[in-house]
């Protein structure tokens, strides 16, 4: 395996774990906006989410 091969994988790796990352912070950002809307019964928390955790909520209605 050469270098190039090698820096490749690791690229690809290192991208992968910052999406998951960012996708697991949206999904708890999500999940504590869900509990004060399901505790209050106020819908307008939806409106503190980030603009990836809201494009990620708006997919799933």
């Amino acid at each position: 395996m050469d270098i190039s091969s090698v820096l490749a994988s690791e690229a690809s790796s290192k991208i992968q774990l910052m999406k998951m990352e960012v996708l697991s912070s949206a999904m708890e950002e999500i999940d504590e906006v869900a509990v004060k809307v399901a505790e209050t019964g106020d819908p307008s928390y939806i409106l503190e989410l980030s603009p990836m955790a809201l494009a990620m909520f708006n997919q799933s209605s």
